[in-house]
């Protein structure tokens, strides 16, 4: 995996959602610490506090009220870059870390020396991402230094779950082949992900009531809760390839006879937005075996070239 994963606790999408969840914020103007039930509205910047136990208690106000107002103050116009563009997603993680924080909050001093401190949240004490740091004498979250540690942990998860994704991916395509989907007295692998309307080409349709799901229908919950317009699945988009090149096991060879995918399958996906859902590029073959590969900056178009499963030059994926 190109970005760590273990940056933070495994319950750290909790700290990560909190700044993650707001939404854009403005800069310009001056404003100091005030209770949130006496703060006029006006254009927002971030605030200052005399000292870290004033910068803890406000935030522990903001997420207990879900002041989303407040928490742009607090953390300033920086926080915008991770706002989710998903607002019912967005109020559900500042729930669950107000949560986090009622049930256990304390500051930590962070280690080298450097004067600041971390938040330590939940009862699986995890690490807040953003840093709390003297300013001139003030205190204020240093969000522009989280940032980029929180956009690795959210690339990070992704690039999980995209890999676990990938490795179930080949048994679902062999629970399609096993039953003749479309009744021309030929079993095939599905061509798409999602299949037509009123059709069934894809490992994916809605099923009525007393039919059987398809292979991807007990993952739809799942699945419809990690879809993010333009984002993808979890910050990837998924395409099924349609034959393998020479660097695959066998060789070359397409899998398709005819109108009919039925000598083989691959999958591939692809970030979203290179270096903010997603680094790495993933395929996986009839094996099951799962590859990555960094493609780069444009890694849109490189992998928008790509129609046969090669993993030649590729990484074998580990865990």
């Amino acid at each position: 995996m190109a970005r760590s994963q273990n940056m933070f606790p495994g319950l750290a999408l909790l700290a990560l959602g909190a700044v993650a969840a707001l939404i854009s914020c403005s800069s310009s103007g001056g404003k100091d610490e005030g209770s949130s039930a006496n703060r006029k509205s006006e254009v927002i910047t971030q605030l200052s506090f005399e000292t870290a136990n004033d910068a803890l208690s406000a935030l522990r106000i903001a997420a207990d009220e879900n002041d989303l107002e407040y928490l742009r103050e607090i953390f300033g116009p920086e926080a915008s870059e991770l706002s989710s563009d998903d607002p019912e997603r967005d109020n559900a993680e500042r729930l669950r870390f107000a949560a986090a924080m009622r049930e256990f909050c304390e500051l930590r001093p962070i280690e080298g020396g450097v004067g600041g401190f971390h938040v330590i949240v939940g009862a699986s004490r995890i690490e807040f991402p953003v840093p709390l740091m003297q300013h001139d004498g003030r205190w204020m979250f240093d969000t522009l230094a989280g940032v980029e540690a929180m956009i690795d942990y959210r690339v990070g998860v992704n690039e999980i779950r995209t890999l676990a994704a990938m490795r179930d991916l080949p048994g679902l395509q062999r629970e399609y082949f096993a039953v003749d989907r479309d009744g021309d007295g030929i079993q095939e692998y599905a061509q798409r992900m999602r299949s037509s309307p009123g059709m069934r080409d894809g490992l994916y349709w809605e099923s009525r009531d007393n039919e059987p799901d398809s292979p991807l229908g007990p993952y739809a919950a799942n699945a419809a809760e990690a879809y993010q317009e333009g984002l993808g699945y979890n910050g990837y988009e998924y395409r099924i390839l349609t034959g393998q090149g020479a660097g695959a096991p066998g060789g070359a060879r397409s899998y398709m006879k005819g109108k009919d995918m039925v000598h083989g399958f691959a999958f591939i996906a692809v970030p979203a937005i290179y270096d903010r859902t997603g680094v790495m590029t993933f395929i996986v073959g009839p094996d099951g075996v799962v590859y990555e590969k960094d493609l780069g900056p444009n890694t849109k178009g490189v992998a928008a070239a790509i129609s046969l499963f090669d993993p030649a030059g590729w990484s074998k994926s580990e865990d």
